[in-house]
């Protein structure tokens, strides 16, 4: 028996690369189960297996516990008398002692009781301890990105093939939104974590972390990979946009033309690995200030003023560029302040009266002069007008598919609620500001929405009304009728996929 077990501990140490220590650790335990199953001997009876590594020599023992009283429970305990006998059996001085444990050897034939079982175990070890010996090798590949070949698909998860014996766990939340597999697609992704919950996987997967960016990037331009341009920061709403800063440590380099690559490939390249995620190239500055008004871009920056003591800065922005610089759902400030790590509060400047509908329209939703002049065609010449017409209405428009109709209706909802919650000191405190599409709010009222982070029509509809009552001083049936009125747009969006 030895000489097999000998064996069988060196193809386990051979086939794992863990020690014969350990996998004598995990057969002792192993072979425990077993005995403690053949049934016999009593449930609560102590086994315990002992295995020398450097011989195979293998001893079953029963544990019992030394007691000066009476026995209460033969199954484990053992009087001194009894224990003394035990030992003059073993050819040992008799020297038992309450409270001290005693190892009785047992004459066990394994492979006649249980040899499925300890198989079934074995097996066991063996995949166990392979899965260790390829984390520990995974371990250091951390952040990395491999080519793995999707291997099965579920609702909540993907397993990923990465190399023989090994297989990663994608989670939808790691993937990017919209994206669609299938088994046997090759696909790529990023070495997360060597700790998955899933117990059949080596290693964790992702697809939307910054890092994940960076490493295509990495491999797509190859100044990057030498060292001659370095990624600063990277900040990600995954599958829609993306923010990258770059600096040049070699100043024959153009950091931004390198990433982008000629006629656009490199950065195309790595977009359409992520599904289409637009990717803004951004250079960096060592400025924190100059770095915000970059960031923001592509909306123009009137002032800025800096609180380091609170690591905030507060952004001036002309009405015209409140869309612009705020994004579709506050998407390019929220992107801004992650990839700088800067808190960044937004005041609207003085009002430009003399711009005219056109390019007000322009302005305030990010579009092209053609887009503008079809909206004043179909008398919808503000942002106010457009989000009281609704989604519906846009979608008839001929020139308009239901995408950019939703599109042109969100970025206009987001301006119009801005402006409004951003006047306060033009405004007399007793006028009414008229938000479109639900109950006036007085422009004390609003700048108290705005003090409390009540930014967006989003935000709004978000509330409950004892929350709304506790910001502004108003009954809770105002309260309920200007929040359900900016919950409309919930409603619309409802009734047209129901449609």
């Amino acid at each position: 028996m030895s000489k097999e077990i000998k064996t069988f501990l060196d193809y386990l140490t051979s086939q794992t690369g863990l020690s014969a220590e350990s996998m004598a650790g995990e057969i002792e335990s192993a072979l425990e189960q077993v005995v403690v199953k053949s049934k016999k001997y009593p449930e609560e009876a102590q086994i315990k297996v002992h295995i020398e590594p450097s011989s195979g020599d293998l001893e079953i023992f029963r544990v019992y516990n030394i007691v000066d009283t009476e026995v209460m429970n033969p199954d484990f305990e053992i009087s001194i008398e009894e224990a003394e006998r035990i030992q003059l059996e073993a050819g040992m001085q008799p020297d038992a002692k309450s409270g001290q444990s005693i190892y009785q050897a047992l004459d066990i034939d394994l492979g006649r009781i249980a040899a499925t079982q300890a198989k079934q175990l074995f097996k066991k070890i063996i995949h166990d301890g392979q899965i260790r010996k390829q984390k520990g090798i995974y371990q250091d590949k951390i952040g990395s990105i491999v080519v793995g070949s999707v291997k099965k698909v579920t609702r909540d998860y993907l397993i990923v093939e990465i190399s023989e014996q090994v297989d990663g766990i994608l989670y939808r939340s790691d993937m990017i939104p919209r994206e669609n597999h299938r088994i046997d697609d090759k696909i790529k992704v990023e070495i997360a974590s060597t700790d998955p919950e899933y117990r059949n996987a080596t290693v964790q997967l992702s697809r939307t972390s910054g890092n994940f960016l960076r490493q295509l990037f990495i491999s797509e331009v190859p100044e990057i990979h030498e060292g001659s341009i370095e990624i600063k920061a990277v900040a990600r709403d995954p599958g829609s946009r993306a923010k990258v800063a770059v600096k040049s440590n070699d100043r024959r380099v153009d950091p931004i033309g390198a990433c982008i690559g000629i006629k656009g490939t490199r950065v195309q390249a790595v977009s359409n690995e992520l599904n289409g995620e637009r990717i803004d190239i951004i250079l960096w500055d060592d400025s924190p200030a100059k770095m915000v008004i970059a960031s923001l871009s592509p909306g123009e920056v009137h002032a800025i003023s800096v609180d380091e003591s609170n690591n905030s800065m507060e952004i001036n922005v002309a009405p015209e560029q409140l869309a612009q610089v705020i994004g579709r759902n506050g998407q390019n400030i929220r992107l801004a302040s992650q990839l700088t790590g800067w808190v960044l509060n937004l005041n609207k400047t003085d009002v430009d009266h003399s711009a005219s509908p056109l390019d007000q329209l322009i302005n305030d939703l990010g579009v092209d002069s053609e887009i503008a002049e079809i909206l004043i065609r179909e008398g919808l010449d503000s942002t106010k007008r457009i989000t009281e017409s609704g989604v519906a209405n846009l979608s008839n428009i001929d020139e308009f598919d239901e995408e950019i109709a939703e599109a042109i209706f969100d970025q206009a909802k987001s301006c119009q609620l801005e402006l409004t919650l951003s006047q306060n000191e033009e405004i007399n405190e007793n006028s009414d500001l008229a938000l479109a599409g639900f109950e006036s709010l007085t422009a004390d009222q609003a700048a108290q929405l705005k003090q409390s982070g009540i930014i967006t029509q989003d935000d709004l509809a978000e509330l409950a009304v004892d929350e709304l009552t506790e910001i502004i001083s108003i009954s809770d049936e105002s309260a309920g009728a200007i929040i359900i009125a900016a919950r409309k747009p919930w409603f619309a969006d409802s009734n047209n996929q129901g449609e």
